[in-house]
């Protein structure tokens, strides 16, 4: 991540006087650090009562998917299965994979498209040269201080093997074997979360709210909390889930790395493999890390499928308001998604990331994998965008109309009244999608 000290120091010497914060929205934007043979999972609709979900339908509906964990779970998993989204000359390279964690999950989001529950199963091996007495997860870690976090772990138990699975303070989740998991050792874990997506403030989805968060965040004048961006929430018709599924810390050898962090980038995690299955309203046109590998729509609802191979993470955006641009680069499929209301962004968008991808491979080699997407994200905090495996973000402000404020105020003085210039809105655009 570009700090603003950082950043100011580059903006001098490559931007030569344009104003700071403006374009700083898009150096604060560095990211979050992080199929086959299945039946497709009944839908289960999640209750909503005071905002929270339903004790006694969620218990129901746990415990009727408790009954089927164990029967989904394969004794292991084969890569190859996995890995559609790695291009074949960078696959050849990377000999076994099979001793990567995998992310096993089902999302189901729910008819309001806020509520979702989340039935996860993993496969862990242990790589390291010591035996573990414990697995620990990370749960939606950038939360700040204070505020309640956007998800709650339910339950969760091991495959064939005697353990304890505990929830411990708001965003970590051990799990317990009765037995240590001896190097080379291996376990299967069943997690269920829940989870209702927060509404982000319209007024902080505009140039002129981003540029007074980060105005007030360099000058010390805001809670003193970073914000998590809105990196799982819902704006702009949006739906976004980054850093939503339980996922394992890093092990350094020693200890477990609970990263405390709240800013910016908190991984990123380790490499893994994801299977997704995502069943959610019907309508809603949805961007994803890796690739598709089944879809089917009925009159209410769909179901897609992904995998995800060597990845760090795996990022899902979803909106009713969709379109998308295309184009090939080599062997690399090359998306834009945005609202179908500012295609004029979209098409430069995508013509940044294009670019931006040609150059990268000159400068530093192949991209590993076979899609790149870049998609509208709503992003609060003055963010600009944020980079995830196999897919970026850009900020929704940036793909509004740039509208002139009367407000004089010392933010838009030293702002120079950017929100109101075009061209440096869409300079700032095209330099946050080469960044991310």
């Amino acid at each position: 991540m570009l700090t603003a000290r950082r950043w100011a120091r580059y903006h001098v010497d490559v931007v030569r006087g344009r104003p700071l914060l403006l374009v700083l929205l898009a150096a604060m934007a560095c990211g979050h650090p992080r199929a086959a043979g299945r039946p497709n999972p009944p839908s289960v609709p999640i209750g909503i009562a005071g905002g929270e979900p339903d004790n006694r339908a969620l218990a129901l509906a746990l415990a009727a998917r408790d009954r089927d964990d164990d029967a989904k779970v394969s004794a292991w998993y084969d890569p190859h299965l996995l890995t559609d989204d790695v291009r074949p000359d960078v696959l050849g390279r990377l000999g076994a994979l099979d001793d990567l964690p995998l992310y096993d999950f089902d999302l189901s989001i729910g008819d309001d498209a806020r509520t979702f529950l989340i039935d996860e199963r993993v496969y862990f091996q242990n790589r390291s040269d010591v035996a573990l007495h414990d697995l620990v997860f990370r749960l939606y870690a950038n939360t700040p201080p204070g505020r309640d976090p956007p998800e709650t772990f339910r339950r969760g138990h091991c495959v064939q093997t005697a353990c304890t699975v505990q929830a411990e303070g708001r965003d970590i989740v051990v799990v317990h074997p009765a037995e240590p998991i001896a190097p080379g050792g291996r376990l299967r874990v069943v997690l269920h979360v829940t989870g209702l997506l927060p509404a982000l403030d319209p007024r902080q989805l505009t140039m002129a709210g981003a540029e007074k968060s980060a105005l007030q965040s360099m000058l010390g004048r805001g809670d003193g909390a970073p914000g998590d961006y809105g990196l799982l929430g819902f704006g702009d018709g949006i739906l976004s889930f980054a850093n939503f599924y339980p996922v394992i810390a890093r092990h350094d050898g020693e200890a477990w790395d609970l990263d405390r962090s709240t800013l910016g980038d908190i991984g990123p995690d380790s490499l893994s493999h994801v299977r997704a299955h995502v069943e959610l309203p019907a309508g809603y046109v949805v961007a994803a890390s890796g690739v598709r590998t089944h879809e089917a729509e009925g009159d209410a609802r769909q179901r897609i499928d992904y995998t995800a191979g060597c990845m760090r993470d795996f990022a899902l955006l979803a909106s009713a308001q969709f379109a998308t641009l295309e184009r090939q680069n080599g062997d690399v499929r090359v998306r834009s998604f945005f609202r179908a209301s500012e295609r004029a962004m979209g098409e430069k968008v995508l013509d940044a990331a294009a670019w931006a991808l040609g150059d990268f491979e000159k400068r530093f080699g192949a991209y590993p994998y076979r899609e790149l997407d870049v998609v509208e994200q709503a992003l609060v905090g003055g963010v600009g965008g944020v980079e995830f495996a196999g897919l970026g973000t850009v900020a929704s402000l940036f793909y509004k109309p740039a509208i002139r404020s009367s407000d004089r105020s010392l933010d838009t003085l030293l702002l120079g009244g950017g929100s109101a210039d075009p061209t440096l809105k869409d300079g700032a655009a095209e330099f946050t999608t080469a960044h991310e």
